[in-house]
């Protein structure tokens, strides 16, 4: 049964929870503050000490939905994309991103999301200038509820 959405906004709650968990960069990957980002920072492509950030796309969501007594249900996904210039990083990074999905699914329940589940990750790297950029997708998909 999935639960209801109703004055929770879980693509908010998503971001909050990784950024509220996740180990800062700041201290422990490199010198930036603001490293956890809805979209993609182009300023920074070039930029070495830029590096590393999350990007927390925002979801892809169907809202052609079934309908089940009231309550509409519907098909969603969410992306995460990791970039840096060590491969351990975003190794780290990636699998800090999983732990805290995969521990925090009773409390997306509750905001309305069911059946959550990592469909797939990739890794791929971009060489810049003088230097190379390493990046992990993950993917998860879920199903949510709201009336």
């Amino acid at each position: 049964m999935t639960a209801v959405i109703r004055e929770t906004n879980w693509f908010t709650d998503t971001f909050a929870l990784i950024k509220g968990k996740i180990t800062d960069n700041a201290t422990n990957y490199g010198n930036q503050t603001h490293w956890i980002m809805g979209s993609f920072p182009e300023k920074l492509v070039d930029k070495k000490d830029a590096y590393p950030f999350l990007i927390i796309m925002p979801p892809d969501v169907s809202y052609n939905p079934l309908t089940l007594g009231g309550i509409k249900r519907g098909p969603a996904r969410i992306t995460f994309e990791i970039y840096s210039t060590k491969v351990e990083d975003t190794d780290k990074i990636a699998s800090d991103v999983v732990n805290i999905m995969e521990a925090q699914e009773d409390n997306f329940h509750i905001s309305g999301i069911a059946t959550m589940r990592m469909t797939g990750s990739s890794y791929t790297y971009y060489p810049r200038d003088s230097f190379r950029v390493h990046n992990k997708t993950i993917n998860y998909e879920f199903d949510f509820g709201w009336y």
